[in-house]
C-alpha cells in the first residue's frame, strides 16, 4: 500500500502472509521516505517477519522430526532443542543524493535483530592417513543476536565517456553469544569495490574492477591448522584483486566480443578454509544476438 501524507513525504506499508497445513509465515514492511529537495531524500525502512521451521523446507527440522535419512547415511547429528519460528527485526536508514548524472551518493546504516534462531557447526578433525575431515554436526537452537553495519556508495561521471563507481560496506556483531558471534566472523567485515567504466565510442568500452575484502575466521576449523601442519587454516587472510574487461560489438551490435582478466595481480584468492585458491585466469566469450538479425 502506498500513500503520502505530503507531497515530499511517502509512505509504503506492505504486509505478506504465507500459509501451508500447520504453519504461518508473515512479514511487514514500513518505509518512510521525505525529501528534502529535488536532489536529497532521506529514506527509514522497518520491517519484521516470522518464519516457522516447517515452512523453510530446511534439512534439520525433518532430521529433529524423525526423518533419519542422514543417520542412515553416516552423519552424526546432535540436535539440542526444537527448531521453532524464527524472527528477525530490520531497521534502514538511507540519505540519497543525486546531482542528475554527474554525481550519485547514497549513505546507509543498518541494524538487525535475529531471535529464535539456530546454527549448525561441526568442529572438524582431520585425518592425515587419508586427508579426509571429520565431524559431528551440532545445532543449536534459542539463539539471539544483533547486526549492525554500514555502506556508502558514490558514482561519479563528471568526465565523458567515464563512470565510476565507488562502495564500502563494514558489519560487525553488537551483541550475541559465541556461537552466534563464530558464525558471523566467517563473514567479511570490511568490503572495498571500485569499477570504472570507459566508453569512447557506442560499440567499445573498457572496465575494471577493485575488490577488496577483509579476514574472515571459521571456527569449525580450530583444529585442523595443527593437525594438517598448516597446509589448512581457520583464518582466511584479506584480499585484493583486480578484474579487467574489454567488450566489443560487430555486425551492428548483432556480435559482442568480451575478453575478461580475473585476478589481475594474481594473488592467491581464497573464500573458505578448504576453497579452491584462484589464480590469474581469463574468459574469452563470443555472443551471437539471433534476435537482431
Amino acid at each position: 500500500m502506498f500513500y503520502s501524507l505530503k507531497d515530499d513525504l511517502h509512505q509504503r506499508l506492505g504486509f505478506n502472509v504465507i500459509t501451508a497445513e500447520n504453519s504461518l509465515e508473515y512479514q511487514a514492511v514500513l518505509s518512510n521516505q521525505w525529501w528534502a529537495n529535488s536532489k536529497q531524500a532521506i529514506n527509514v525502512t522497518f520491517s519484521y517477519s516470522s518464519q516457522p521451521a516447517e515452512g523453510t523446507d530446511d534439512i534439520w527440522y525433518w532430521a529433529e522430526h524423525g526423518f533419519n535419512f542422514l543417520k542412515d547415511n553416516g552423519v552424526d547429528v546432535n540436535i539440542d532443542g526444537e527448531i521453532g519460528t524464527m524472527r528477525r527485526f530490520t531497521t534502514d536508514l538511507t540519505w540519497m543524493f543525486n546531482n542528475n548524472n554527474n554525481l550519485s551518493l547514497q549513505l546507509v546504516g543498518y541494524y538487525r535483530y535475529l531471535y529464535d534462531i539456530y546454527f549448525e557447526s561441526q568442529p572438524f578433525q582431520y585425518d592425515s592417513s587419508d586427508q579426509s575431515f571429520l565431524s559431528t554436526v551440532d545445532v543449536t537452537t534459542n539463539h539471539s543476536g544483533q547486526i549492525g553495519g554500514c555502506k556508502i556508495a558514490v558514482e561519479l561521471g563528471f568526465i565523458p565517456h567515464l563512470k565510476c563507481r565507488f562502495s564500502y560496506r563494514f558489519q560487525d556483531v553488537i551483541e550475541g553469544n559465541t556461537i552466534f558471534k563464530n558464525i558471523w566472523n566467517s563473514i567479511p567485515k570490511h568490503r572495498i569495490r571500485n569499477t570504472i567504466i570507459y566508453e569512447p565510442v557506442n560499440d567499445f568500452s573498457l572496465w575494471a574492477m577493485l575488490n577488496y575484502r577483509s579476514s574472515t575466521l571459521w571456527a569449525d576449523y580450530h583444529d585442523v591448522e595443527s593437525q594438517s601442519n598448516g597446509i589448512y587454516s581457520a583464518d582466511v587472510k584479506s584480499a585484493i584483486n583486480l578484474d579487467v574487461a574489454i567488450q566489443k560489438y560487430l555486425w551492428q551490435r548483432r556480435i559482442r566480443g568480451n575478453l575478461v582478466f580475473r585476478n589481475l595481480f594474481n594473488e592467491k584468492l581464497r573464500y573458505h578454509p578448504l576453497g579452491a585458491s584462484f589464480d590469474l585466469s581469463y574468459l574469452l566469450q563470443v555472443e551471437i544476438r539471433f534476435d537482431s538479425i
